[in-house]
């Protein structure tokens, strides 16, 4: 067997909240830590509109928000399918399991989506209190990401805190993983351990997806060691074989690109549901902005709010003609999935700010391979 080493490192997340408003303008602070904003203001070139500090933070992939606003908004769809009560239900029965178990137990999905890793992501919006996305190869359940009363069944208790947890998991910083392709190592950082800890339950993995402002469950994800070493979600040591993950055509790239975006627009207004929040609504003008911000990162090779072609936030919404009050955008680069994108941004006190925000009414996501971003609103009057 081949044999070879490498350290697969994951890139560091960089994390900033730009906020847009009328009138003034408030430079970035790149320096400043989780949180800060910078104290100083200089004026906007457009129109008089304001731009709102910028905080910076260190943390396992690349993440940025910024806020602007929008006058119109698309109504996101609301197709429903009869499901059953998640609350009654372990979620880890169905791993292993054929298709024809999901449909048993939840009803057929509200869709089915394309993802960058060979299986199709069936999304449950309406189990309870939840959001359940089952993941399906081959007609054998591979992965599930499960939230609220779709993870409780499984859990115990949805919100469980990191000690409670503890006792329960055999979470290590060093995870070895033994398949016939090979022997693997990875290696968890110490942010690592405590957002997203890792630990084997009987022939899968669980991987737990932690607020770590309020030291409760956010989420869990339930996979296999083939999907587990084709995510590749930490730093990584081995010998043998990885499992490829598919080549994808253009067309099956941008049909995944718009399956991320809509799962972070449906996780993120979950998220808001839990704190009590009112759900953003979608806005295609907003979403158009996002996706060529996206696209324009990865063309010109940088991670910014502010691009080196088509200018800062205010520019690019100003050239989208997409007028705003206050307005936030949020970027990310490298996760796996818009999922782990959008608990990342959970965990970043700047980006929690903008999911969080009371004042902003509007959302649009726009996705380009591995470049997320979104973009929240609040219109003009």
């Amino acid at each position: 067997m081949l044999k070879r080493s490498a350290l697969l490192m994951v890139l560091l997340a960089i994390l900033a909240v730009l906020v847009y408003e009328q009138q003034n303008q408030m430079a970035p602070a790149p320096d400043a830590s989780i949180g800060q904003m910078a104290a100083e203001k200089r004026e906007a070139g457009n129109g008089g509109k304001d731009i709102a500090p910028t905080s910076r933070f260190d943390t396992e992939e690349e993440l940025d928000d910024v806020d602007e606003e929008t006058d119109e908004d698309t109504g996101e769809s609301d197709a429903k399918t009869e499901q059953a009560s998640a609350s009654l239900v372990n979620v880890s029965a169905l791993m292993g399991k054929q298709e024809k178990d999901v449909v048993a137990t939840y009803g057929d999905p509200v869709r089915k989506d394309p993802s960058a890793f060979g299986y199709e992501s069936w999304v449950y919006t309406n189990v309870d209190d939840g959001y359940l996305v089952v993941c399906v190869e081959h007609g054998e359940v591979v992965s599930i990401v499960a939230s609220g009363s779709a993870a409780a069944g499984f859990l115990g208790n949805e919100r469980a805190s990191f000690s409670e947890l503890e006792k329960t998991y055999s979470f290590e910083e060093n995870v070895p993983v033994e398949t016939d392709d090979g022997q693997f190592t990875f290696r968890l950082t110490g942010e690592d351990y405590k957002m997203r800890p890792l630990a084997p339950v009987d022939d899968y993995w669980l991987q737990v997806y932690m607020d770590i402002h309020t030291d409760e469950v956010s989420s869990i994800r339930l996979m296999t060691d083939e999907v587990l070493l084709k995510q590749k979600p930490y730093s990584l040591s081995y010998t043998g074989t990885l499992p490829e993950r598919p080549e994808l055509a253009e067309e099956q790239m941008k049909r995944v690109e718009a399956a991320n975006e809509q799962q972070i627009f449906e996780r993120t207004n979950h998220i808001r549901a839990y704190h009590g929040l009112p759900s953003f609504e979608w806005s295609e003008e907003v979403a158009d902005v996002a996706y060529l911000h996206s696209k324009d990162m990865h063309d010109e090779q940088y991670f910014d709010h502010v691009s080196p072609v088509k200018g800062n936030l205010a520019d690019r919404f100003n050239a989208g003609e997409v007028p705003f009050a206050m307005a936030g955008e949020n970027i990310a680069l490298k996760y796996v999935d818009g999922i782990a994108a959008t608990e990342g941004w959970l965990n970043s006190e700047g980006h929690r700010v903008n999911l969080l925000h009371e004042e902003f009414t509007f959302l649009g996501v726009g996705v380009y391979e591995d470049y997320y971003t979104q973009n929240f609103l609040k219109p003009q009057s």
